[in-house]
C-alpha cells in the first residue's frame, strides 16, 4: 500500500482506510482518483501472523468490480472473477467506506491505465523483491 501511495497512484484520506489491528487486512478508497485497494494476508497461522508470506492484492477502478453490499460492519465487494468472487472487509469503518464507494460509482472517473493491471504489475514486483507469495486472480 505504501508503494502505491509513494508513486502518487493511490491517495486515500485517513478516514477512507480500514486496517485490522494486526495489519493482516487493509482496504482503502481514493476518492480523488476513483480507486479501491484491498490487501489481505491469506493462509495466516500463528506462525505467520506477524510475518506473513501470502498476500492477496487487488486494485479496482469504479468499473472493475460488479457490486458491493453492506451487512453491519461487513462490506462485501463482488469482484466478478470466478476464482476470487468476492473480498470481505470487516471493520467498524466499513459502513462509511460503503457509502463513499457507492457515491463514487456515480462519478465519471477517467483512468490513464488499467487500475487492476497497474496494481497487479507493481504487486508482483514488490512480492518478487521481498520473497513473498502473491495470490492473484487468474482472470485479470
Amino acid at each position: 500500500m505504501n508503494h502505491f501511495k509513494k508513486v502518487g497512484f493511490f491517495e486515500p484520506l485517513k478516514c477512507d482506510e480500514c486496517k485490522t489491528i494486526t495489519g493482516s487486512h487493509y482496504a482503502g478508497i481514493d476518492i480523488k482518483n476513483g480507486i479501491l485497494l484491498v490487501i489481505a494476508h491469506t493462509n495466516t497461522s500463528m506462525r505467520t501472523l506477524f510475518v506473513p508470506k501470502d498476500y492477496l492484492v487487488m486494485g479496482f477502478d469504479m468499473n472493475s468490480f460488479t457490486s458491493a453490499e453492506l451487512q453491519g460492519r461487513r462490506l462485501t465487494i463482488y469482484t466478478g472473477k470466478p476464482d476470487i468472487p468476492f473480498v470481505i472487509v470487516e471493520h467498524k469503518h466499513a459502513p462509511a467506506l460503503f457509502e463513499r464507494l457507492s457515491a463514487m460509482r456515480n462519478r465519471n472517473y477517467r483512468y490513464e491505465n488499467s487500475v487492476p493491471g497497474f496494481v497487479e504489475h507493481h504487486a508482483r514486483r514488490i512480492a518478487d523483491e521481498n520473497n513473498l507469495n502473491l495470490v492473484m486472480s487468474r482472470f485479470n
